[in-house]
């Protein structure tokens, strides 16, 4: 994986070298200096949100309804028990063996012997386990189905870059990650050459939410607890700035074009 990452860094920090034509400087605008704004998107006008308590608090429950739901890319490893004659159990577990790895499709389905296609994208495990034990039994009685995602799809990658030990990308699976503990998993933030107060979150456009930009300043109590219960989503971008620099918004506003770098990369180490 450091073959993605490592282009994802270097293509933000050359663009933060200089200010580029689809960027308008934040000291050219009365709005305040925690606004970016993009040419990109119509000169959006994109209010930096501090991760706090009260942020974290708002976004409680929807960390806690959220349950995975299964899209393409997804690798699911279905076993059926107890039908030993038409699906026979493996010696040993093996993860992603043909024989029971389904690969979700682009069109949301996948191929399982005796029922053929089954869409299953949009779905949680569980309803994708009820939805096939209901059509195993009809020519199998009492068939015992266990469902599990043995690899999730490159659109679930989170990406740490800037000032950490270990700039890298992580995959959002079941469990969620916290900005905490990504930046924990990217070796913590660099002693030397990182701002603790300048560690954002770029969230990219989707469903029609967004762009979103969230800031936390590490060296507050407050905002480094809060942090460790705000959840990442996927394609997030976390970046650590450098103590040196002292226009942020020029970097910042430079992920956005990135969404199509991003999903290229991806595409390509997915291959």
């Amino acid at each position: 994986m450091k073959g993605p990452i490592f282009i994802i860094f270097i293509c933000i920090y050359l663009c933060s070298c200089s200010i580029s034509p689809g960027m308008k400087p934040p000291s050219s605008s009365w709005f305040g200096p925690d606004v970016v704004i993009l040419e990109n998107f119509d000169d959006q006008k994109i209010k930096v949100k501090e991760i706090n308590a009260n942020l974290v608090n708002k976004q409680a429950n929807l960390v806690t309804n959220m349950e995975y739901k299964i899209s393409s890319g997804d690798i699911l490893t279905v076993l059926v028990w107890g039908q030993p004659e038409a699906f026979p159990s493996l010696s040993s577990y093996q993860p992603n063996n043909p024989q029971n790895a389904r690969t979700v499709g682009t069109d949301g389905y996948i191929f399982f012997p005796y029922i053929g296609k089954v869409y299953v994208a949009g779905l949680t495990i569980n309803q994708v386990r009820n939805n096939l034990t209901n059509l195993l039994s009809k020519d199998f009685i009492n068939p015992q189905v266990d469902v599990t995602i043995t690899r999730f799809n490159s659109k679930r990658n989170i990406y740490v870059v800037g000032e950490v030990s270990k700039p890298t990308n992580m995959v959002l699976g079941i469990e969620p990650i916290s900005l905490s503990e990504a930046l924990v998993r990217s070796g913590g933030l660099n002693p030397n050459t990182s701002d603790p107060k300048s560690v954002f979150v770029i969230r990219q456009p989707t469903q029609g939410i967004g762009p979103e930009i969230y800031r936390a300043n590490m060296k507050s109590p407050e905002e480094f607890i809060a942090s460790g219960q705000f959840y990442l989503k996927p394609r997030d971008i976390v970046y650590v700035g450098a103590a040196d620099i002292t226009q942020w918004n020029r970097v910042i506003s430079q992920f956005f074009p990135f969404a199509s770098l991003i999903n290229q990369v991806d595409n390509i180490s997915s291959e």
